[in-house]
């Protein structure tokens, strides 16, 4: 068990910017880990580096904060001084911790929440990328287009890899409703008419508008290229493979890979959808 780090003190510090209460420059890391989207230049403040220096007792990191405090530092310096003195995570966590603070800082609250999702869907973590999404279409000003679209067309996305493409659908008619420039929206949109109500809604769809047949082309493009790397791909292969085994006769091997399979992908599903 790895020894605590300084003193666990009785006065919590208050994280003002998430409103977090910690006890230890352990949780303070945690923090920063969890929120690295959302601080900024105001966490490292004066209040922070005498509760580190006087009820954590670790009168050496407040010193080499404090030098930073003066000199006006960054809030991705600031959390570099407190991750590597702790030694929280790897060395590659705590590189991209301030990797993300590094970006997010300066940007309005709204950016923020987004470029947060954008790294949860990135990370298969759709259902907590949807729930970033929603607190930005729920915050951000009804008149600010651009951010507005793109959440939305990202929701739609988060969607549509949960196999969820009427939502989907909903999602990216919107984000080019609200900014028709949106071509890749309108992209996706048919991508997801056409997975979720099939190839007929797909092509009515398309003949009654006939503004958006570009767009019909530039799908038909990205499907065909598509295609040609999921028949490349190692799960397509592996999946021939198993079809070939079954051809041959060799049904108990064929099964028993097809049911570690769908586990494989159960596992990856469940992973998906976590809150």
């Amino acid at each position: 068990m790895k020894k605590p780090i300084g003193a666990y003190s009785t006065i919590p510090y208050i994280v003002k910017q998430t409103d977090t209460a910690v006890y230890c420059v352990e949780e303070l890391c945690y923090v920063l880990k969890e929120n690295a989207f959302m601080l900024d230049r105001d966490i490292c403040d004066s209040e922070l580096i005498e509760w580190i220096d006087k009820k954590c007792r670790l009168p050496e990191l407040a010193r080499e904060l404090s030098v930073l405090h003066r000199q006006e530092g960054s809030p991705s310096a600031m959390a570099g001084i407190i991750l590597d003195y702790v030694s929280f995570g790897s060395r590659q966590e705590r590189l991209e911790i301030q990797r993300l603070l590094r970006e997010n800082t300066g940007e309005e609250t709204g950016v923020k929440r987004k470029n947060k999702g954008d790294y949860l869907l990135k990370r298969g973590k759709y259902m907590q990328a949807m729930g970033e999404y929603r607190r930005v279409l729920n915050e951000v000003d009804e008149e600010n287009h651009g951010l507005r679209s793109e959440v939305l067309m990202h929701l739609g996305t988060a969607y549509a890899r949960l196999f969820r493409f009427t939502e989907a659908a909903d999602m990216f008619y919107e984000a080019v409703a609200v900014n028709p420039t949106n071509a890749h929206a309108a992209t996706q949109y048919l991508a997801a008419l056409r997975m979720g109500q099939g190839e007929d809604a797909y092509l009515t769809f398309l003949a009654e508008n006939p503004g958006w047949q570009s767009y019909g082309r530039d799908l038909d493009e990205d499907y065909a290229q598509l295609l040609s790397e999921v028949r490349t791909s190692s799960t397509y292969q592996e999946m021939q493979e198993m079809k070939q085994q079954r051809d041959r006769g060799s049904s108990t091997s064929y099964y028993k890979q097809l049911e570690d399979k769908l586990d494989e992908w159960k596992d990856r599903y469940r992973s998906m959808v976590e809150e």
